[in-house]
């Protein structure tokens, strides 16, 4: 099975980054393909395989706009190459998943779309 969550915030200043980091981890090691996207603020940095930082516009403002826009490019290419099963989107990324919904729809993919 494989996975794509969207998480719209900070993910290296993030006080729940363990818990996502905890769960793909398990959900790799089951055997699933977990893979999580993410901005950052300082420190773009980590090395997981299965977790990608997307660059963001740094005004507090403009961070979340330009943050979902990034993820919005990002997981068009992703979800064309990988065919997630699955593609789970945070409570700050509610437009997000309303596009990626229309957009696998658009193309005929039979993907869920859950926002959490």
């Amino acid at each position: 099975m494989n996975i794509l969550w969207i998480l719209n915030k900070h993910f290296d200043i993030a006080l729940d980054k363990t818990s996502w980091v905890g769960l793909s981890e398990r959900l790799f090691k089951m055997g699933h393909n977990s893979f999580v996207l993410s901005g950052y603020k300082q420190n773009k940095i980590i090395k997981l395989q299965y977790v990608k930082l997307l660059p963001s516009i740094r005004i507090p403002i403009l961070h979340y706009l330009s943050l979902n826009i990034t993820i919005l490019i990002v997981s068009f290419v992703l979800i064309i190459k990988k065919r997630f099963d699955y593609i789970i989107c945070c409570y700050m990324s509610g437009i997000t998943g309303a596009l990626l919904k229309s957009f696998t729809v658009g193309l005929g993919l039979k993907q869920n779309i859950f926002l959490k």
